[in-house]
């Protein structure tokens, strides 16, 4: 049983190192910004699991990044607005 364990624990090292260090390494802010987080959240949930009836998902994130990076842009703008 002990070796058992010991495998798992070993491919959850690897899946870890392949699949979730760059992804959260892609958005570091996630844990103060909203917009990060949400990114992180559809490109690793949303985007992943849609990805079979995607035809490009690289254009699907960069599209979703570029849409984002804009509201971002647009909360910045108000919040600048306000402090006037």
């Amino acid at each position: 049983m002990n070796d058992r364990f010991k495998f798992l624990a070993g491919l959850a090292e690897l899946f870890e190192a392949r699949f979730m260090r760059p992804l959260w390494q892609r958005y570091p802010a996630c844990d103060s910004d909203s917009f990060d987080a949400l990114a992180l959240f559809l490109d690793g949930y949303v985007l992943y699991r849609m990805s079979k009836a995607l035809d490009d998902l690289g254009y699907a994130k960069a599209l979703l990044n570029e849409h984002i990076e804009a509201v971002h842009q647009e909360v910045l703008v108000w919040e600048q607005k306000q402090e006037l």
